[in-house]
């Protein structure tokens, strides 16, 4: 069981999230290939690269990013990413959903860096339902599949016992309101 929770952890990663929602939202873009280009760079490629860059300087000393303190940088720096991700999407004219969900992005890269100083929440439930809550607003099937994989990424950083049901429970609920009631505002 503990095999699985790895494997569903480590491959569940919040960048491998955001690849998927914006490979589900480019049929919204005339320009499908960008859109995923940029996922694949700004959410994912530098993301991914900077926490292995940590962890090779040893600033954060376990895959789970298991102490609080070191949560913090990766989260901000997730927050540029997004927001390079805005600025390049924005300068290549993209579709104003795909300005809006990067921008959902760094809101919540900046406020789970913020929860973090007092609590640690729990970026992988948040990073699952990030797209359930984009994909419920835009009222769009493919959110059942974030339901599963919230369900699976939740289960295994409990089974990993590396966050409480509240640090779980507080991640997946920001994680899938805070993007209804931004896209509620802004879209």
């Amino acid at each position: 069981m503990e095999l699985w929770a790895k494997y569903f952890s480590y491959f569940l990663v919040p960048p491998v999230m955001n690849f998927y929602l914006f490979l589900i939202l480019s049929k919204h873009s005339s320009n499908p290939n960008f859109v995923v280009a940029v996922a694949v760079f700004f959410g994912f490629i530098l993301p991914v690269t900077f926490f292995i860059y940590m962890r090779k300087k040893k600033r954060i000393v376990d895959n789970d990013a298991t102490i609080k303190e070191e949560r913090t940088v990766p989260y901000l720096f997730g927050a540029l990413f997004c927001s390079l991700a805005l600025g390049v999407s924005y300068l290549a004219h993209s579709e104003r959903l795909f300005l809006e969900v990067w921008f959902i992005y760094i809101l919540t890269s900046l406020l789970i860096a913020v929860i973090n100083k007092f609590w640690k929440i729990s970026a992988h439930a948040m990073g699952a339902a990030i797209p359930l809550g984009v994909l419920i607003y835009l009222n769009d099937y493919w959110f059942l599949l974030f339901i599963f994989f919230l369900v699976l990424v939740s289960s295994s950083r409990l089974i990993l016992k590396v966050h409480t049901p509240a640090q779980v429970f507080f991640g997946g609920l920001l994680g899938s309101i805070l993007p209804i009631v931004v896209l509620w505002f802004v879209h």
